[in-house]
């Protein structure tokens, strides 16, 4: 059985798998369970090109940052080298005087330990290997004073030793929570890219995530807006009803039975007008669900397309073109659309008569199947990768 000492570090251990930061505490109270004054865990993959991470005691983080921490790295650290290897080829967790390794007279004569003893007042050390895992390398090394005993106490180092197994757990853990906060950075990396705002909202509203487009049409938008993570707000109290409602429905399909194989198609969708008048902004509101469920439980929500038709992509228009055999002249009133202009501004652009361009917008919308200009423009957006 654990005592509160030891429960409390197992926790902070634990901590450290989503908190990397927390690292330093958790190390901190292992170190003191094992009477050392310092603790480092070195991990790193077995096979070629993989980057291995230090975590370091408070005391180790300290020095690392350091003057002579900087010199020790350059001038000594590479001799541990062959003290880790030997770590490698120990029992897991089982602890490993240095003096097992090395005689304590040469220990002492090395320019790395005379450097530790002198500007950091560790002396002799204790390893343990922490994973069992052929792709990766895990150990801990524990510094102890310089001032001590010969041998650090066999009692400390057995308070010390339960925490081993939780260490290597938790290294195991914070590699796949790692992994998978790489790739959703990556994504929101990406996501940033788009040229149309999206958000992702719970089944309540909350804001999960929006990307730049998003915010910057928001910011653009008149009668919607945001307070920090919260959910979106709405001038009009109906229509903000029936947003909520629609953000409700589409992350219950998103959540049910009609959401498996990625059928997530019902879409609601919302115009807001646009701060100091022009063409209005387009809210789409659509099921999402995380698929895979990499981390249980599955997300169910919606997906919020925020699309500013001011900003919708100038190579819209021959691509749709193309598509719904619309002649040249089509083409360039198309692109009259996607810029926000009237009518009467893409007559003037193009040099036609207003009652043309008139009938040129109407045979558009005939040929693609639009009702108005506001489903063209989303037409166009689905057409187009709208990546920056």
């Amino acid at each position: 059985m654990f005592d509160d000492e030891q429960t409390n570090a197992v926790l902070r251990i634990y901590d450290a798998v989503t908190a990397p930061g927390q690292w330093r505490s958790a190390l901190d109270l292992v170190s003191v369970q094992a009477g050392a004054r310092a603790a480092m865990i070195v991990t790193r993959g077995t096979g070629p090109g993989q980057a291995g991470r230090r975590l370091m005691s408070g005391e180790y983080l300290a020095f690392s940052k350091s003057r002579h921490g900087i010199l020790y790295m350059i001038a000594h650290n590479r001799k541990q080298k062959g003290d880790w290897a030997y770590l490698s080829g120990r029992p897991l967790h089982e602890f490993t005087p240095d003096t097992r390794m090395h005689a304590a007279e040469q220990l002492d004569a090395r320019g790395d330990y005379r450097f530790l003893r002198r500007h950091l007042g560790i002396g002799r050390r204790v390893g343990a290997r922490l994973s069992a895992d052929r792709l990766w390398f895990d150990a801990i090394s524990l510094g102890f004073d310089a001032r001590a005993a010969a041998a650090p106490p066999p009692e400390a180092l057995e308070r010390a030793a339960p925490l081993l197994p939780h260490l290597s757990k938790a290294l195991e853990l914070s590699r796949g929570f790692l992994k998978l906060r790489a790739r959703e950075n990556a994504m929101l990396g990406a996501l940033d890219r788009v040229g149309v705002g999206l958000a992702v909202v719970d089944g309540a509203g909350g804001l999960v995530h929006s990307n730049a487009a998003f915010d910057a049409a928001l910011g653009e938008a008149a009668g919607i807006g945001r307070t920090g993570t919260g959910p979106l707000h709405f001038r009009d109290a109906a229509e903000g009803a029936a947003a909520q409602a629609a953000i409700a429905a589409a992350a219950a399909l998103a959540g049910g039975d009609g959401a498996r194989g990625g059928a997530c198609k019902a879409t609601a969708e919302f115009e807001f007008p646009r701060r100091g008048g022009g063409a209005p902004l387009l809210l789409d509101i659509s099921p999402l669900r995380d698929g895979a469920a990499e981390i249980a439980p599955g997300f169910a929500g919606a997906l919020l397309t925020l699309v500013d038709p001011d900003a919708a992509p100038p190579s819209g228009g021959a691509r749709v073109g193309r598509a719904y055999g619309l002649t040249p002249a089509e083409c360039a009133v198309l692109d009259g659309i996607l810029a926000g202009l009237s009518d009467k501004e893409i007559a003037a652009r193009l040099g036609k008569a207003p009652s043309t361009a008139k009938n040129q917008v109407a045979a558009i919308l005939e040929k693609t199947g639009c009702a108005r200009r506001s489903e063209l423009i989303r037409l166009v957006l689905r057409a187009v990768p709208p990546v920056g």
